[in-house]
């Protein structure tokens, strides 16, 4: 950084270019702690995907204990108790398989671990110091 009070064309472009390997890291260093916000960012929907989806196969298999007793008994007074079992068990199946993909697609959603943005600009950091390497102005 300039000193308080020093003009910045008084700054020689030897004293310029001697900063730039500084100030490569610097924004290299802010590139990679963007990129990980980001990935911790998706760490966190996946994590909320993953307790929706056991939270949906856990009430599932509640439901199959709890509901499949009453519902057939409750059925079978009008139909076979087989037929009766058997509705009631595609019904549970239906309910848990759509709280599952809900908890799935969720999940699909969240797992982008950084912004294309965020890439393209480190790629770009990237090709502008091996240019400066190659040409030897670092």
């Amino acid at each position: 950084m300039a000193e308080p009070g020093e003009n910045q064309r008084d700054r020689s472009l030897s004293d310029l270019l001697g900063r730039l390997p500084t100030e490569v890291r610097a924004l290299v260093r802010a590139e990679l702690a963007l990129a990980r916000a980001e990935l911790l960012a998706g760490v966190r929907r996946v994590a909320l995907a993953a307790a929706l989806a056991a939270a949906g196969a856990v009430l599932g298999l509640l439901a199959l204990g709890a509901l499949v007793a009453a519902a057939v008994l409750g059925l079978a007074t009008v139909w076979p108790a087989w037929l009766a079992a058997l509705v009631v068990a595609l019904a549970l199946v239906a309910i848990a398989g759509s709280l599952l993909l809900a908890g799935v697609a969720i999940g699909r959603r969240a797992v982008a671990p950084a912004s294309a943005e965020t890439l393209a600009s480190i790629r770009e950091d990237v090709e502008w110091v091996k240019t400066r390497a190659r040409s030897g102005t670092t």
